[in-house]
């Protein structure tokens, strides 16, 4: 079966603090550089033949750090990219969270799009349309890694995990975190999510 690795690239100083949306420019922090280096080495003994990055610095910072142990070259593809904010762009979080219309990115998500960006659920398919194809043209042997971001990544694992998107915002995707999807023709399997220790890959039974 193949088996898919979503990975949230590592630190940068808008982390908690900005929406960085697609802001150019964002690139790692001295942590950032740090979490991206334990999370190759955590990966280091799993045999990964393919790597997929977001077009953004901090996306494609991370995944060099994987490409670079093994020899691999990055494929950037544009699905990966982060939900397209708007005009909440580079804005403080602390301000954001004091607007009314911000509740609704967690109470009604199914039903929100970003001022003048995106939406949720139009992210979601994009995203997981370029997920399952990536899976369908994979060989059962093959372990592809994508580096996106933490709402894609969020809303992927939603997907297939068959919750409704209102409940995507439940689950939790840190820096630097590797999350595993295990494909066996219509069968979808995870586990583990949200990875920021130590690795163990274990194919489940089906």
């Amino acid at each position: 079966m193949p088996i898919l690795i979503l990975i949230r690239h590592a630190e940068t100083d808008y982390v908690g603090k900005r929406l960085a949306g697609h802001l150019p420019g964002i690139h790692l922090n001295q942590k950032g550089k740090q979490q991206a280096e334990q999370l190759a080495q955590k990966l280091s003994e799993i045999p990964i033949t393919k790597i997929y990055s977001s077009p953004l610095e901090r996306a494609v910072k991370t995944a060099e750090t994987l490409a670079h142990r093994r020899g691999l070259s990055i494929n950037i593809l544009q699905a990966l990219m982060e939900i397209d904010v708007g005009d909440w762009q580079g804005k403080s979080l602390p301000a954001l969270r004091r607007l009314k219309r911000w509740q609704a990115t967690h109470d009604e998500p199914a039903r929100f799009s970003f001022p003048n960006g995106e939406s949720f659920i139009d992210k979601q398919q994009a995203m997981c349309v370029a997920l399952e194809k990536l899976m369908r043209d994979a060989s059962d042997n093959e372990i592809i890694a994508c580096v996106s971001h933490g709402d894609p990544i969020k809303l992927s694992l939603a997907y297939f995990l068959g919750l409704e998107l209102n409940n995507f915002q439940r689950i939790i995707i840190d820096p630097a975190s590797a999350s595993f999807v295990y494909f066996s023709g219509n069968r979808i399997r995870l586990g583990p999510i949200n990875l920021v220790e130590g690795v163990c890959l274990k194919r489940p039974s089906l």
